[in-house]
């Protein structure tokens, strides 16, 4: 027979779940029916929120569930993302070209705008083609049958210890996996560290929002994830952007060549692709050293300390609170509550 504390914890990961897939079917209609990027983005955090809810309480879930639904719930993400950082650089281009700017840059930044958008309407049937696929899957309404199965009404839930346990450990392990990243940002250069530390703060803060019908006093903490989220996703698309302009310059003066036979039509082009590469690149510099700022100011408040008293007053202390320590090859320290000083300028 099972435990009634494993039906409680189903039931608290069911109610968790019908919140999720009620949004994506919505969300899903909308990108369907309607080009608007807002749908795509809010479809493909919908379906990582499903995924985070999957692999927290994968042991509740059970493992056929989990090997059939996960790589479904990941495929419908991983279609939706080039197009969501398509529709990123088109918005952010166009914003350019209504600034008051030289007319020499227009050129420029025109051609890479048609580019995108070029880019942009190919993928359409590919994302209609995406969402047949997942929806065909039936991943959603067998997790609705599950929601059906073990879910409990809000006022005749009453949380088991072991779903607080749950949630130490699997922020726990979050926020370690997040500090592991710790001694190598202080190296604005060090670009994948960097998009590692953003999808792992994302996915702490996505974890801890699991829990937050059981913890009353964590939206500080987690809307400071969504800052620290925010910063390193903005620094992410900066460096996305400079490789895409190097790779743009290649490609496009190629075609040019092809076109007309000699490249120096592309010379037209340069100054509006140098403009925006110092653009972007003076806007990675300010992001950086804010991000670094940020993380420091909350980190002298004792921020991660604070964070783990929170959790740990409901349940058995499961926290290590060994932090990861100084790179002195790096010339970085960091402190028990992960404070980065730095013996260079950034």
């Amino acid at each position: 027979m099972e435990k009634e504390e494993s039906k409680l914890i189903k039931a608290y990961a069911s109610r968790l779940f019908k919140k999720q897939v009620d949004y994506l079917k919505t969300q899903l209609s909308g990108v369907k029916f309607d080009e608007e990027i807002e749908f795509i983005h809010q479809t493909r955090v919908s379906s990582r929120r499903i995924r985070n809810i999957l692999q927290s309480f994968s042991p509740y879930v059970g493992k056929k569930n989990i090997k059939k639904w996960l790589p479904s719930i990941r495929y419908l993400t991983k279609s939706l993302t080039k197009v969501r950082d398509i529709d990123v650089q088109i918005i952010f281009l166009e914003k350019e070209l209504t600034k008051d700017i030289k007319n020499e840059y227009r050129q420029g930044i025109n051609r890479i705008l048609l580019r995108k958008m070029q880019k942009r309407e190919k993928f359409q049937t590919q994302i209609l083609n995406s969402i047949s696929v997942f929806e065909q899957s039936e991943t959603l309404n067998e997790i609705q049958k599950f929601i059906k199965t073990y879910y409990i009404p809000s006022d005749e839930f009453e949380p088991p210890e072991e779903l607080f346990r749950l949630a130490i450990q699997t922020i726990d392990s979050h926020v370690k996996h997040c500090f592991t990243f710790v001694p190598f940002i202080s190296d604005p250069n060090n670009i994948d560290d960097l998009h590692n530390m953003r999808i792992a703060i994302k996915n702490l803060r996505y974890t801890t929002e699991l829990f937050t019908d059981i913890y009353s006093d964590l939206t500080y903490y987690i809307d400071t994830f969504k800052i620290f989220q925010d910063y390193l996703g903005n620094i992410h698309d900066c460096d996305v952007w400079l490789e895409d302009l190097d790779s743009f310059a290649i490609k496009e003066q190629y075609r040019v060549l092809q076109f007309y036979g000699k490249s120096s039509p592309f010379n037209l082009m340069k100054p509006g692709l140098n403009f925006l590469k110092t653009e972007i690149t003076k806007s990675r510099d300010d992001l950086y050293i804010d991000f670094i700022n940020h993380w420091n100011n909350v980190s002298q408040d004792l921020f991660w300390s604070k964070f783990r008293e929170i959790l740990e007053q409901y349940s058995i202390p499961v926290f290590d609170n060994t932090v990861q320590q100084a790179d002195a090859e790096n010339n970085l320290s960091t402190t028990n509550d992960g404070l980065i000083n730095e013996n260079q300028d950034i």
